[in-house]
């Protein structure tokens, strides 16, 4: 026990052990309990309940200012001492994991691998209850007639945080205060989505996504996805919406590489004079195309997962199976002659590769005028 507010310091500053301290009003000489208390909760976060026969307003408010883990006035008896130190202790704990919760949920924000900011649309929202006052229920129309107020509009929209990255977006260095509304970072592309964006809210939606095509002088244009949604709880006067920006350019760049590639090799392929067939492991027909539908057996069209015994003589079909086998075991071309019977004898040569693990492309043409009328390999 503590005879003064100065030992009752010196004690927790040296006794780790200490988890709980009651603590008087008045300590005699020197300094008073809520000063004691102030230096205490200084050094370490732990639970503090004054403990005092003083029942006048101003100190009890004096000391609510200091803590919140409760103030129990002399002798008010054992059973409310205890009942009032096990509050603490149960309060003293929900604080620590209430901290916990924001530590985590602060990471989760400040890592979301992208720029997050949290915005406060309730003065855009009174802006549009005072519209609707005075005669205008249909915002969407009301600023399709004005649309010089949209940029307007955005300095009602207040950023109340955003993470690491959403600092960076803008050239905002750590630590500096949050910019107080969108206004200045609202650049010509904001009139492709923002009159969108405000009129969804303004007709009660509690959430919007676009996407944002960026275009800069001298530089690729850059194409972002942007997510917005009022956080649980928030939904009435949207005072707090998430919004997540999301740079898609990279995706985008490779999905027009993508596609190119797909024009050509489709190009490829029309030009090319040869048959191709990809079949599964177990013999299955799964692509098919041919620059002179004469050759083939069975149409295209029909051939798609059918098994090559119900589009081939049964000689050929047999022979397709086995080299289809070797070569996804071997994991080596093959190349065979055959000869079939269409409007006439004709011969082909096939060769046959592995793709991947599962199936095997043919690449089949026609040898000439030969007139063989059975199937053979070598």
């Amino acid at each position: 026990m503590a005879r003064s507010g100065e030992q009752a310091v010196e004690l927790v500053r040296g006794g780790p052990e200490i988890d709980l301290v009651l603590m008087d009003i008045d300590l005699g000489a020197g300094m008073d309990g809520t000063e004691a208390a102030r230096l205490i909760l200084g050094l370490r976060d732990l639970p503090l309940v004054f403990l005092s026969s003083h029942t006048e307003p101003l100190v009890v408010e004096r000391t609510e200012g200091l803590t919140s883990y409760g103030y129990i006035v002399k002798n008010s008896g054992e059973t409310v001492l205890l009942a009032s130190i096990k509050m603490a202790f149960r309060l003293f704990q929900a604080r620590a994991e209430l901290r916990d919760r924001e530590k985590h949920y602060r990471s989760l924000f400040e890592n979301a691998g992208g720029p997050v900011w949290i915005e406060d649309f309730s003065a855009f929202k009174r802006r549009v209850a005072e519209l609707r006052e005075a005669g205008f229920p249909d915002f969407r129309a009301w600023l399709a007639a004005r649309p010089e107020e949209l940029f307007a509009l955005a300095d009602l929209v207040r950023v109340v945080d955003l993470n690491r990255a959403a600092r960076a977006s803008i050239g905002l260095a750590e630590g500096e205060p949050p910019p107080r509304s969108l206004g200045p970072f609202l650049g010509p592309e904001a009139r492709s989505f923002f009159a969108e964006e405000l009129s969804v809210f303004a007709e009660g939606g509690l959430s919007f996504e676009s996407e944002i095509l960026v275009e800069r002088q001298g530089s690729e244009p850059s194409v972002y996805f942007l997510s917005m949604k009022a956080i649980p709880g928030y939904e009435a006067d949207l005072s707090r919406v998430h919004v997540l920006v999301q740079d898609l350019s990279a995706v985008r760049r490779a999905e027009s590489a993508l596609k190119a590639s797909e024009r050509r090799n489709a190009a490829l392929l029309s030009a090319l004079p040869d048959l191709m067939f990809v079949f599964s492991r177990d013999g299955r027909v799964t692509d098919c195309r041919a620059s002179d539908p004469r050759l083939l057996y069975v149409p295209a069209a029909e051939q798609i997962g059918r098994h090559v015994s119900e589009i081939l003589p049964s000689d050929l079909a047999e022979l397709t199976l086995r080299k289809i086998a070797l070569v996804l075991e071997r994991k080596a071309p093959e190349i065979y002659d055959y000869c079939l019977v269409l409007d006439r004898p004709r011969r082909f040569e096939s060769r046959l590769v592995p793709m991947g693990e599962e199936s095997c492309l043919a690449i089949v043409r026609e040898r000439g005028e030969g007139a063989a009328t059975a199937a053979s390999g070598r």
